[in-house]
């Protein structure tokens, strides 16, 4: 734990000394925000880069550019690194709490992809590619599963039927697409 904190008040100091260069004309702030995740990664913190501080500092953006500021001009480094980690707990409670609720998703729909009988190992590996996009239409299905386009309709019927998959764009007869919603809402 003393080591972990160790680091995230390195990587905490190191974003407030990239914005106090401020080394381009533009883009300091996008890059700045970037290199975090990825100097937690390279720490060892993270197994991949994927811890996005930026969310809670837009939600504190004021507060943000104050500390920074204050760090910059004052010296006051305490309340930027308190700011820092406060902003990485909230994150990472935040992630655990998707984690949970795309497992819970997970689980529900493994069990609908039971249904299908037979094609319930097509199902599920169309339930993992849908993770992955989840707005699909026939072509895609038939790359994923080298079906021709009647067979991707009856599949994409089949993940409509037990509420996976949600029709889109209703209007456009050709190229209909459709959408793992339940799984898109977890992010919203």
């Amino acid at each position: 734990m003393q080591r972990t904190l160790s680091y995230l008040v390195r990587v905490a100091l190191a974003h407030a000394q990239f914005e106090t260069i401020h080394p381009f004309l533009d883009g300091n702030g996008r890059t700045g925000r970037l290199l975090i995740p990825i100097y937690m990664h390279k720490l060892g913190l993270l197994e991949k880069p994927v811890l996005y501080v930026s969310e809670y500092f837009r939600k504190h953006r004021e507060l943000y550019f104050t500390l920074l500021a204050n760090y910059h001009n004052k010296s006051e480094i305490a309340p930027w690194v308190n700011f820092f980690l406060i902003g990485v707990a909230t994150i990472a409670l935040d992630a655990i709490e998707t984690v949970k609720k795309i497992t819970e998703l997970r689980e529900r729909d493994m069990q609908r992809i039971q249904q299908l009988g037979q094609s319930a190992s097509i199902g599920t590996e169309m339930l993992i590619h849908l993770y992955k996009l989840p707005i699909v239409d026939v072509h895609t299905i038939g790359e994923w599963t080298s079906y021709t386009e009647q067979g991707s309709r009856k599949l994409i019927n089949k993940l409509v039927d037990i509420g996976i998959l949600v029709p889109r764009d209703i209007e456009k007869r050709y190229k209909k697409s459709y959408v793992y919603r339940d799984y898109l809402n977890i992010f919203l």
